[in-house]
């Protein structure tokens, strides 16, 4: 498992089944090596995975061995907890998924959440960010190169629509300045070309500054998660002065890309 997580510390408590939390650490495993599942999904699988081992502890149950008739308990906790539909449906589907895999591996041919519909959660409408809010996020950036540097990342999560994750992980190659686009690779390493509009991309700066972690031209970023990689590309305007006073964003989102593209 790449990253600080691991399955074994997870599942680390005394009181939990050793079959259940080994095919657990197996299972974590199936879903990052043979899925291609980001750590941070792995890692909200586990948890899930995790709460029905300690409800299955506490119950004097063999999580492996668990029937409806008794899964239907902790259905009946979560609600009592007060989870949200959200939250319910998401261990219902994580807890689905393992048994499948268990099934699947002959360890059981039970699936306790297979005949368990999953609770309806209501659809919020998206926040929507105005341009003075993003204008003053992108003004906060202090005119040193890390400033700048973090600088980059707003314009360039703003014009992609990427995720936090994906522009973390993004290298030198993946921005094409010639044609104003950027690779993404999403969830499941699926790769998509995402446009930019000038501003991230630098048609109307002076000069191009790349910024790397760990150079002298700027100061090493403070994730050790993260420090050893490429940032993402800044293109920003040279000046020995003040950095002038920056242009609407949506102003200079061209007409035929009006609005940035949002990953699905």
């Amino acid at each position: 498992m790449t990253g600080s997580f691991s399955p074994e510390e997870c599942f680390t408590d005394e009181r939990f089944d050793a079959d259940a939390v080994r095919w657990a650490c197996a299972f974590a495993r199936h879903l990052e090596v043979e899925r291609g599942l980001s750590s941070n999904t792995v890692r909200a699988y586990c948890i899930d995975i995790r709460s029905y081992l300690d409800w299955a502890a506490r119950s004097d149950l063999d999580p492996l061995q668990v029937e409806y008739r008794r899964f239907r308990r902790y259905l009946v906790e979560l609600n009592a907890a007060g989870y949200t539909p959200k939250t319910t449906s998401r261990r219902l589907s994580a807890i689905r998924t393992f048994f499948k895999y268990l099934n699947v591996q002959g360890v059981t041919q039970l699936n306790p959440a297979a005949a368990t519909s999953l609770p309806k959660s209501g659809r919020d409408l998206p926040r929507k960010t105005s341009d003075a809010d993003i204008v003053q996020l992108l003004e906060v950036c202090p005119d040193d190169p890390v400033g700048i540097r973090d600088q980059a990342f707003l314009e360039l999560l703003y014009a992609s629509g990427a995720r936090i994750a994906e522009i973390a992980r993004l290298e030198l190659g993946d921005v094409d300045f010639s044609d104003a686009s950027v690779r993404l690779f999403g969830k499941g390493s699926k790769e998509r070309i995402v446009p930019l509009y000038p501003l991230p991309c630098g048609a109307t700066s002076t000069r191009r500054v790349p910024f790397f972690w760990g150079t002298a031209a700027a100061a090493p970023c403070s994730s050790p998660r993260v420090a050893t990689r490429c940032p993402p590309i800044a293109c920003v305007a040279s000046s020995s002065s003040a950095r002038p006073r920056r242009p609407s964003i949506r102003a200079c989102i061209p007409m035929t890309c009006a609005t940035p593209s949002r990953p699905i």
